[in-house]
């Protein structure tokens, strides 16, 4: 199974770190790993795109995400996209945001037809394919990512020129799919 993830370039320690045990526990169940640059942000859509030349599933996680579980063991016929929610490493907390998928590539080519313009690494991205996933019936998730904890970014919280294109763009979708806007 292909996996994607954009590999940012950064001196800061969590990050370093973070990166290197996401790409550990990805080599751990024997997955395509594709690596991209995430300078400059790329398009979440088109990352995806990337990811699902080939299988029958593919997956994303953020990089600064490790994967606890193998894919076989939460890939079932009943859903379509799987939403890969984080735990708080040290402290336990159950974040609220998806940041991995694991997406049945059929389903893909529906939701590739109308997928907005929105950058990895800032807010919203999860809010997408989660919705569309939802309105078919074909979503679910559960705990499946480690996470090292760090601040919210502005990037993270929108507060940013990216932040603010990534809802604005959710919220066009949002419009023409009758589905919940921020």
């Amino acid at each position: 199974m292909n996996i994607i993830t954009a590999i940012q370039n950064s001196d800061n320690p969590r990050i370093v770190l973070a990166q290197r045990l996401c790409l550990a526990s990805l080599s751990r169940f024997e997955l395509n790993i594709i690596m991209i640059s995430g300078e400059p942000r790329p398009l979440f859509n088109k990352m995806l795109e990337q990811a699902s030349k080939t299988g029958e599933w593919f997956g994303w996680i953020n990089s600064d995400c490790q994967l606890l579980v193998p894919p076989h063991s939460i890939i079932t016929n009943e859903y379509d996209v799987i939403g890969l929610r984080r735990i708080e490493i040290g402290i336990g907390e159950k974040c609220g945001g998806v940041d991995g998928y694991f997406i049945k590539k059929s389903f893909w080519e529906i939701l590739s037809k109308d997928a907005p313009d929105m950058y990895v690494g800032a807010t919203h991205i999860d809010w997408w394919i989660t919705r569309a996933a939802q309105k078919f019936g074909k979503y679910t998730e559960g705990f499946y990512l480690a996470h090292i904890p760090h601040q919210r970014t502005q990037a993270s919280c929108g507060s940013d020129n990216i932040g603010q294109s990534n809802i604005q763009k959710y919220n066009e979708w949002a419009d023409r799919n009758g589905v919940s806007k921020c």
